[in-house]
């Protein structure tokens, strides 16, 4: 392995790195934002603080419709992200989109207790 090769392969790894952050902050986000637009509040994800909130899991029912809609949109993606030959910005958009939409349905499944 060359320096010159070496700095490459540490640039795309950092370039991972970070697009997998912003994906895991930015999913955490929306999450909070689903959240917040169904019950008008920021909701705990421990149930505990939820119930003693006031909130229940029939509050966010909602989840669900909008679970189904990032698994869908994860199946696209991924038919996507197989059907096409990518490179450059184009493909770290995809993979970023990939990410963020996984997570994000992550988060739902977490919120609804599905662990």
């Amino acid at each position: 392995l060359t320096n010159e090769e070496g700095e490459a392969l540490w640039k795309d790894w950092a370039e991972m790195a970070e697009d997998d952050a912003w994906a895991l902050v930015f999913s955490l986000m929306v999450n909070l934002f689903i959240c917040f637009r169904l019950t008008g509040d920021i909701v705990s994800f421990e149930a505990e603080s939820t119930i003693s909130q006031g909130y229940y899991s029939s509050d966010l029912d909602g989840t669900r419709v909008w679970l189904v809609g990032f698994v869908t949109a994860l199946v696209v993606l991924t038919f996507v992200r197989a059907g096409g030959e990518f490179e450059g910005f184009s493909e770290r958009v995809l993979d970023f989109l990939h990410n963020l939409t996984a997570m994000s349905m992550s988060w739902c499944m977490l919120r609804m207790g599905l662990r």
